[in-house]
């Protein structure tokens, strides 16, 4: 596929093959947020073509979003912090819910 690129003044046409991009643990999510970051300033936009997943463990996810909303608290960021409370609850409740199931 081809995608319009504006550099500058010139329209450039720029062939990008289809790619998923898989980010594994915390770290491959900085790495992914960072391509992300990349991508839309060099093509405004991620290209269709391009796929980002990440991939972590719940536990690990709780545990890093509670952090996250720790942060927001001694920083004084209570919207912030409320957000990252929220996921800390829903990423708990689907762990229920799955071992509820099984």
């Amino acid at each position: 596929m081809l995608l319009l690129v504006q550099k500058g003044a010139v329209m450039e046409r720029t062939r990008i093959n289809p790619s998923l991009l898989i980010g594994l643990g915390g770290q491959g999510q900085k790495s992914l947020v960072e391509i992300r970051r990349r991508l839309e300033a060099t093509y405004g936009c991620v290209p269709p073509q391009i796929k980002l997943m990440a991939l972590e463990d719940l536990a690990a996810l709780r545990d890093s979003l509670a952090a996250e909303a720790e942060k927001a608290k001694k920083s004084g960021d209570e919207q912030r912090e409320q957000a990252f409370q929220r996921d800390v609850e829903a990423v708990t409740e689907f762990q229920t819910t799955l071992q509820d199931q099984s």
